[in-house]
This record gives structure tokens, sequence and C-alpha cells, in this order.
């Protein structure tokens, strides 16, 4: 059975660093349909390495080079993966 996952990527306020924080999800892309299993790879990569990442609500490692990997558990059925990005200086939204 896939399971289909939808992001909710939302980035902190950087107006302090003079420029648009963004947060992208590689994978899996929005919408995806993927086999059922226990858990789902989330990667991708932030603006700023600096920031606290936040995927399902839990803390994630960022690379200094601003890349992430993640493990998420999932369970049957659609599953929302949000991701929250806060920013030094920001807030997030």
């Amino acid at each position: 059975m896939a399971l289909p996952f939808f992001l909710a990527c939302l980035a902190a306020s950087a107006a302090a660093a003079g420029k648009e924080p963004s947060l992208v999800v590689r994978y899996p892309e929005e919408g995806a349909k993927i086999e059922s299993r226990a858990g789902i790879r989330v990667m991708g990569a932030v603006s700023d390495p600096r920031g606290n990442l936040r995927i399902g609500g839990k803390p994630v490692s960022v690379h200094r080079g601003g890349g992430f990997l993640a493990w998420v558990p999932v369970s049957t059925g659609t599953v929302r993966i949000v991701c929250e990005l806060d920013l030094p200086g920001g807030s997030t939204t």
C-alpha cells in the first residue's frame, strides 16, 4: 500500500540576515506515494545551518553546509510531515 505524504515546510523570518530563508525538502516530494513501511527518510537543505530544524516536532541535526537527513516514523494512511526552521534573530512562522 502506498502512503501519500504532505510536507508542510515553515521557515523563520530572516530579516536580520538580509535574505529570504529557505528550507527545501528534496525527498520525499510533496504528494509522493511511498510503499508502506515503518518510517521514511526526509532529505533536504536549509539556507542557514545555524538555525534549529525540527521535523515532526523532533530536532534534526543540520550539516555545516546546510544539508540534513532525518528518519521519520510513519503509520498507514495519509501522512503529513511538518518541517520547521528557526533562524537566529527570527521567529518561526
